[in-house]
Order: C-alpha cells, then sequence, then structure tokens
C-alpha cells in the first residue's frame, strides 16, 4: 500500500541527492527530460539504479500528459509511488510493469529521449515485446530517428483503426531501413488511399517502390496536360549532366514527368505538417 504524507520523500543525505542529480545529466539531453528525471531520482536512494537500467520509466513517473495540468497531489502521489517500489526493493521487471512498460523498453537510451515520445512508448507497450526487441536500434542517433519515424506513423494513422494490423510492420522496418520521420507519409498514403494493399512480407524498399508506381499511375493521366508530353517520354535537356555536385549540392536532371512528380512528391512529404496546409 502507498502511504501518502504531505512531505514530498526526498533524499536526505545531501551529497547523496546531489550525486543523483549530476548522474542524471549524463543520461538525459534536455532540460525537460532532465527535470523529470531529477525529480524522479531524488525521491530515493535506489531511485537512480531503476532509472539508470531503464531510462524510459522517466516518462511515466510523472508523465507530460499530466504535467501540463500538474495539481500538487499528482505530484506528490507520482513520488510517493515511486519511493514505494524503492523501498520495497522491488526488481526492475516489476516496476516497470506498475508503469505499464515491457522489458525491452529498457533498451531505449536516456540522450534519444524526448517528452513527447510518451504516446510513442506507450504504443510500443502494447506490442509484443519480440517485436520491438528486434526492432529497437543501438544507437542514440538511430534510436531517436526511428522514435520520431514511429511517432509521425502513430499520428498519421491515429485517425485510421484499421492501419493497426499495419504497426508491427512498420516498427521494425522504421527501424531496419533508418527511415527519416519526413518519408513516413509515402507509405501511410499507399495504405489509406492505394489501389493495392500493403503486403506484410514486402521490405521497406518494396513497399516505397509500390507506392511510386501507384503514385505514378494516378499522375499518368494529369502528364499530358500539365507537361505538354506523356508520362514516361524523355525530354531533351541538351548537354545538361544526369548528375553533379556543385558547392556541395547535388543536382539530378529530371528527364520524364513521372521523375518530376516523384521528386516533388519526396519535397511535399518532407515538409512540415503546416507549411503542407499552407
Amino acid at each position: 500500500m502507498i502511504e501518502m504524507s504531505d512531505k514530498l520523500p526526498q533524499i536526505e543525505d545531501p551529497i547523496g541527492y546531489a550525486a543523483a542529480c549530476e548522474h542524471v545529466v549524463k543520461l538525459f539531453k534536455t532540460d525537460t527530460m532532465w527535470r523529470s528525471a531529477k525529480f524522479a531520482a531524488t525521491v530515493h536512494e535506489r531511485a537512480i539504479d531503476y532509472i539508470e537500467q531503464a531510462p524510459a520509466l522517466v516518462l511515466f513517473i510523472l508523465p507530460e500528459d499530466r504535467k501540463r495540468k500538474l495539481a500538487g497531489g499528482d505530484r506528490a502521489y507520482a513520488a510517493h509511488r515511486l519511493a514505494y517500489h524503492c523501498r520495497q526493493g522491488v526488481r526492475l521487471k516489476e516496476i516497470m510493469k506498475s508503469y505499464g512498460l515491457t522489458m525491452p523498453l529498457r533498451k531505449l537510451k536516456g540522450k534519444a529521449l524526448a517528452p513527447e515520445d510518451l504516446g510513442v512508448v506507450r504504443l510500443l507497450a502494447t506490442l509484443p515485446p519480440s517485436v520491438v526487441s528486434q526492432a529497437i536500434p543501438n544507437s542514440i542517433a538511430d534510436q531517436r530517428r526511428w522514435l520520431s519515424a514511429v511517432g509521425e506513423w502513430r499520428r498519421i494513422c491515429s485517425h485510421v483503426r484499421w492501419t493497426d494490423i499495419y504497426i508491427e510492420w512498420a516498427v521494425v522496418q522504421l527501424a531496419k531501413h533508418k527511415v527519416r520521420k519526413s518519408d513516413v507519409g509515402t507509405i501511410t498514403d499507399f495504405i489509406g488511399r492505394g489501389d493495392l494493399p500493403l503486403n506484410l512480407a514486402w521490405e521497406w524498399p518494396r513497399a516505397i517502390a509500390a507506392a511510386d508506381d501507384w503514385h505514378d499511375r494516378l499522375s499518368a493521366g494529369d502528364a499530358k496536360a500539365r507537361f505538354g508530353v506523356m508520362a514516361d517520354q524523355v525530354v531533351d535537356l541538351g548537354t545538361h549532366p544526369d548528375h553533379t555536385v556543385l558547392y556541395g549540392l547535388e543536382f539530378v536532371a529530371l528527364r520524364t514527368p513521372t521523375q518530376s512528380m516523384r521528386r516533388a512528391r519526396r519535397c511535399t512529404t518532407a515538409l512540415p505538417a503546416t507549411s503542407r496546409r499552407s
């Protein structure tokens, strides 16, 4: 039973308190994560051990979506709850389970995490542990890219219920092929509006190819009106090279309407959502 008192639990030894604060600064990257981690790490001497083993716990001890409407009771409950687990000396697996996390999520590194990942990690916690375990990248940079891409997939598909059948495929593929957040929309658009179902046996590049083929079929009828030529007709660009690099910038010749439309789709997908709506 979690006992509550007016006073928040806290490491009483000043040296131990300072050491816990210094430790979390080394584990996380942003000010917001530092503040959350310091709050958690200083409630008990054992708290930093749990945080070090599973940094993702910091997102859940006092979730960001609760902090937006923070009341003293929320903060007190979060502190006493964690302190209770620490006093009991529960195993890492048990404390992660109490916060709704699965063991593979302990692989997420603190410096890869951001407050906005709360919903993503909650989603990952609902998936089979074997899927999550094989998907989580090793490096901080790869984890950050992957979490952003999964977050974008979750955002786009949140209003389309039947896309749930693709989430396990997406989680693995986004990690395996180091997919950028800006490239996610190409596949989600194909899933939502394409003329063929996404084959779960496909790798990401094969899915991209299928999405491009579908877009090409859609745009073939527009090519004559837009460009005055057929979709696959090669345009004479004279002596311009197919590819060149100038002052560090790469230039690629787009010799058919299809190539131009594909490039336009990539550029549009890469824009922030607010820019695409304007």
